[in-house]
Order: structure tokens, then C-alpha cells, then sequence
């Protein structure tokens, strides 16, 4: 039987979380936008489990998106995710955020074999942090570019027609290139895209480590 999967995304502007059933069900709740997700997440979670009738002892697996992406969204949904899993034992899985949006956009369009998508996540500052996936045949989604952080105001030349721009990102590159695909995608879709990729790499789970888009900044002492 499938484990019953819990899975948190807080990087980006929008918020999520999702819960993937044992029969493939889905409930999801968005946390709104980037300023109070700290504060709507265990709330969310709360109300995710009631409308699924499930209670925190239905859940065999916890999961959670942890960046790239800002310091303070990345810490938010990680540090969640840990706590509950130290608190009731339950084993939690983090999922790269750039795999989520990949994952997320390509279940939304069921793209053919050989089409490109780029994943990017607004990491602030005037930059945007991406990688390439391609889709491979037997429904297979498999990132063949680094992932690498890119200026808004230069991002270099426009990607081939009919390649798909995935994630928050998504409005602040190429905006005038009419010939690709525009998935900005929501926080639900992305914890969902979170909960599926968990569930299928149970085999070989990797636990939750933050990674930042950038080394978070600290005041300098004065002496």
C-alpha cells in the first residue's frame, strides 16, 4: 500500500501544503503570499488533516521543499518539517524546490518526450535561481542543466520555442517572448509535486538540509 504523505513547500512567494493519500487522493491549502507563512503553516496543516480525516498518526511520510530559495522561506517550511518529525517520529524527505516546479508544471501539461522545462524560483535581490529538465520517455521528468542563479535584468538570451518556464520566476524572464510555455504554478501544486516525489524516491530517501540561494547575511560585529 502507498505510505500517506505530508508534504510542506514555503520557498517561494506563494506557500503550500498537501496531503497525498494511501488511494491518490489529494487535499491541499494555500499559506498566501511571502510575509506570514510562518504563522499559517500549522494551521494549515491542521486543517489539511481534518478535511482528509486523517490524524497525525495516518502520516508514514513527511516532506518538504528546501531550496533553493530565501534564507527565511527555506528555514520556515525545513525547520517545520524536522521538528515534526523528531516530535512524532514520522520519517521526513526533502525535495529540491527546482524539482518541484519541474515536477509540478510537467504534471500540469503533460508535456511530450524531448520537451524542455526550465524550473526557476525568485530567490529576491534581482535574481532567480534555475535549472533545465527535459522530458524523457515513460513519463520521466530528469534535470540536464545546472542549477545556477540568474539576474533579471540580463538573463542572456531566450530559451527555444515551445520550451516551458516553470515557477515564480516564470513573469520576470524572457517577459516579452510569446513562444514559450508560462507555468508560474502555486504553492499547493508545488507541495503536491513535493508529496509525489517523496513517495517515489522512498527507496533511497535523503533527509531535509536547507539550501539557500545564497549564504545568509549577519550583521558584522563591531568590536
Amino acid at each position: 500500500m502507498k505510505p500517506v504523505v505530508l508534504a510542506v513547500d514555503t520557498v517561494g512567494r506563494s506557500a503550500g501544503v498537501a496531503l497525498l493519500t494511501a488511494g491518490d487522493l489529494t487535499f491541499t491549502k494555500d499559506l498566501g503570499e511571502r510575509g506570514g507563512h510562518a504563522e499559517a503553516l500549522l494551521p494549515a496543516v491542521l486543517a489539511v488533516l481534518e478535511t482528509s480525516r486523517h490524524d497525525w498518526t495516518d502520516i508514514q511520510l513527511l516532506a518538504v521543499a528546501e531550496g533553493p530559495g530565501s534564507f527565511t522561506g527555506v528555514r520556515v517550511g525545513v525547520s517545520f518539517v524536522l521538528g515534526v518529525s523528531d516530535a512524532r517520529g514520522i520519517p521526513a524527505v526533502g525535495v529540491g524546490s527546482l524539482d518541484t516546479v519541474a515536477r509540478g508544471c510537467y504534471d500540469a501539461n503533460g508535456f511530450d518526450t524531448g520537451t524542455y522545462v526550465i524550473a526557476s524560483m525568485d530567490v529576491r535581490r534581482g535574481e532567480v535561481a534555475v535549472a533545465r529538465f527535459q522530458a524523457r520517455p515513460g513519463s520521466v521528468l530528469l534535470q540536464d542543466v545546472e542549477t545556477t542563479l540568474m539576474s533579471v535584468s540580463d538573463p542572456g538570451p531566450p530559451p527555444p520555442a515551445g520550451t516551458a518556464l516553470a515557477g515564480d520566476g516564470a513573469n520576470h524572464l524572457w517577459p516579452d517572448t510569446p513562444s514559450l510555455i508560462r507555468w508560474p504554478g502555486t504553492g499547493p501544486e508545488r507541495a503536491l509535486a513535493a508529496a509525489r516525489l517523496a513517495r517515489e524516491h522512498m527507496a533511497s530517501p535523503t533527509a531535509p538540509v536547507p539550501r539557500y540561494a545564497r549564504p545568509p547575511q549577519t550583521p558584522e560585529r563591531r568590536s
